[in-house]
């Protein structure tokens, strides 16, 4: 039994020393190089590359342009005439004929066919306006009271 037993302490004795020359440093120079081998090769992080947000286009103020007013000359009918009865105008103005307070219904029509205001009310405040395009002399006249006579000059600007 004793030889026995000797035989198992020199195995254990040398089992313990295979696993402690396992777990050695590497102070030997014995010129040994341990090759390990990779387990899991990891890329480097791909850099995530994200579009600059789209601009969203915002409103612009845009200047706008106010046409400058066009000229309109008043003529007032008044006590059965028109006052001024002659106007002088340049081309692209208007005239603005105002009925006033006479109580009796006018018209205000040109003499070549050019505009006709139809019967304006006796209402103060009423109104007919026309724009002159062309140069020209426009006479005109009240169908309902003759003797009421005017007429439009319209000059280049």
């Amino acid at each position: 039994m004793i030889r026995h037993n000797t035989l198992l302490l020199g195995a254990l004795l040398m089992g313990l020393l295979l696993v402690l020359s396992a777990c050695g440093g590497d102070d030997d120079d014995t010129g040994a190089t341990a090759t390990v081998a990779p387990t899991t090769a990891v890329a480097p992080p791909t850099p995530v590359v994200t579009a600059a947000p789209t601009p969203v286009p915002t409103e612009t103020a845009v200047p706008t342009i106010t046409p400058a007013p066009v000229p309109v000359t008043r003529v007032d009918i008044r006590f059965f005439a028109f006052n001024p009865g002659d106007v002088e105008i340049k081309v692209g103005e208007s005239v603005k004929w105002v009925v006033h307070d006479d109580g009796a219904i006018h018209t205000v029509t040109s003499d070549t066919g050019a505009f006709d205001s139809g019967e304006l009310s006796a209402a103060p405040g009423t109104a007919y306006q026309v724009p002159f395009e062309f140069a020209g002399v426009y006479p005109y006249h009240c169908q309902i009271h003759s003797d009421m006579i005017g007429s439009v000059v319209v000059i280049e600007g």
